[in-house]
């Protein structure tokens, strides 16, 4: 086999090689996409849950209006956050932690409106101003317990998803590493074998002629076989018979 045929079957090989590698390597470069975006959506939510407990804080010790607009906007984002998540969580089990960050956001919503409710009513009537104020403080508390439940619940999304992108990240590695030490291993074994066949041939011809160059000109070089160092020794085997 001619030299130039082998390394056309060895580029065909590592072509075969990634061609049967790609599909998984897509997935892995694929699931790791996603793990990122779900990682940095699960990071924005609590990034917003910090911001808007800054606000929920604020409301209930100034009572001020841009505070309570401030929550409310700090909730949309919340909630626009969690429909992102949505498609980039797809196991079941993080959709239930997705799922009850979700609840944890709507049962504080329901109190801080009644924190909202109570504080108006305390300005419209302020003859019950002492029962308002024990009530602010309860549902302040009430706030505070609903904002360790939505806590908790966000720190199990971020670490669940912490642990789905270095999962993923694995992957698309292994991946990788798999294709590169395939291809090592074809480039080493054809460095190897056609390597040592143009050491053998050169050898053989440099002998045969060396005889050649001492006058022995019946001397016929080996020309078995069809490759490239074949065709050089039939040609000097046919310029000897010509002497």
């Amino acid at each position: 086999m001619r030299i130039a045929t082998r390394l056309q079957l060895s580029a065909a090989f590592a072509l075969v090689a990634l061609v049967a590698v790609a599909p998984w390597l897509s997935w892995a470069l694929a699931s790791f996409t996603t793990a990122t975006k779900a990682n940095a959506v699960a990071d924005q939510i609590y990034r917003s849950f910090y911001e808007r407990a800054s606000a929920r804080d604020q409301y209930f010790l100034y009572r001020e209006e841009h505070a309570r607009v401030q929550w409310e906007q700090g909730r949309a984002r919340i909630t626009a956050l969690i429909h992102q998540a949505e498609p980039l969580f797809d196991s079941a089990a993080d959709r239930k932690l997705l799922q009850g960050v979700s609840q944890a956001v709507d049962a504080s919503e329901l109190v801080f409106q009644r924190l909202v409710s109570n504080t108006r009513a305390m300005q419209a009537t302020p003859d019950t101003l002492a029962v308002r104020e024990e009530l602010h403080r309860r549902l302040y508390s009430q706030l505070l317990l609903k904002a360790t439940d939505l806590r908790n619940a966000i720190h199990a999304l971020d670490a669940s998803s912490a642990e789905q992108l270095a999962r993923a990240y694995q992957h698309l590695v292994g991946g990788v590493f798999a294709l590169a030490l395939l291809m090592m291993g074809l480039i080493l074994f054809n460095a190897v074998q056609i390597g040592a066949l143009i050491r053998h041939r050169l050898l053989s011809l440099n002998r045969g002629a060396e005889r050649i160059s001492l006058g022995d000109l019946t001397h016929r070089l080996d020309s078995q076989g069809g490759d490239e160092f074949a065709e050089i020794a039939h040609s000097i085997n046919r310029m000897t018979q010509l002497l």
